[in-house]
This record gives C-alpha cells, structure tokens and sequence, in this order.
C-alpha cells in the first residue's frame, strides 16, 4: 500500500535553480519561475543557493561586495514565497 501511495502521489518538480537561474524541465512547455530574482525576497544584494531539500532553498546572503559583514543564511519557499532567517 505505502509503496503504491509514494508512487501514485508524487509531486513532480517544474524545473530548478542553477544557481541563481531558473532551468525549466520541459524546455518545450516551460513553466514559468516561481520567482523572477531571487535577490528582490531578501534585503541583501548577493543570494547564494547553498542546498534544497522538498523545494526548499537554503540561502545565504552577504552584503555589497569587499564588505566584512558575516553571510545571514535564510530558508526560502519559492513557491510560498516565504523565508526565515536562521539564527
């Protein structure tokens, strides 16, 4: 039952993020991102996708380029649209 329950409920993925690119599976009818600029969710200017796991996205930020501040890392819903700091 459970092995028949996984298979018939899987929800597939539309496409992923290359880094900061959105990359369509289906090239032929390609979904539209779930976000345009990763960068515009976050109050800092450079985003790094570090991980993702069940279409979550493990971010973390730094500030303007040659600054000292410490990266924040953030886990971000694309799809929701919501994230929290991790601290």
């Amino acid at each position: 039952f459970t092995r028949r329950y996984d298979i018939n409920n899987l929800s597939k993925s539309p496409g992923l993020f290359a880094g900061d690119v959105y990359v369509p599976y289906d090239v032929e009818n390609p979904s539209p991102p779930p976000c345009s600029n990763l960068g515009s969710y976050f109050n800092r200017p450079r985003v790094r996708i570090m991980q993702s796991c069940n279409g979550l996205l493990l971010c973390s930020t730094h500030g303007p380029k040659g600054s000292k501040g410490a990266p924040r890392y953030y886990v971000f819903n694309p799809t929701t649209k919501q994230l929290a700091l991790i601290s």
